[in-house]
């Protein structure tokens, strides 16, 4: 069985694969299942979907700058990993409590 430790390792290397553009990555929980059968390990991390200028001399309107602000948010995701030898079995997004 592997330990908190190891099933973090696995779920960053997961995530490394599978979350592009992704920035400020924290871990934020781990916890094994009722059965002890996986791990669940949830990341929180921030995405940067602003808009760019179509060219540089483009004038920046309020409208711009509102979605600018607005295109940056934080995002989480929980991966199941295997207690039993720490693969990866898979990521959800995480709903919160």
């Amino acid at each position: 069985m592997i330990d908190f430790k190891m099933a973090e390792a696995a779920a960053r290397n997961g995530f490394n694969d599978f979350v592009q553009g992704a920035s400020n990555i924290v871990l934020e929980e781990i916890v094994i299942s009722d059965d002890n059968s996986r791990y669940e390990v949830t990341f929180s991390y921030d995405v940067d979907r602003t808009p760019s200028p179509i060219s540089g001399t483009r004038t920046r309107t309020p409208l711009f700058e509102l979605a600018t602000v607005l295109g940056k948010r934080k995002e989480y995701k929980t991966f199941l990993v295997s207690s039993k030898d720490g693969s990866l079995k898979g990521f959800k997004r995480y709903k919160g409590q």
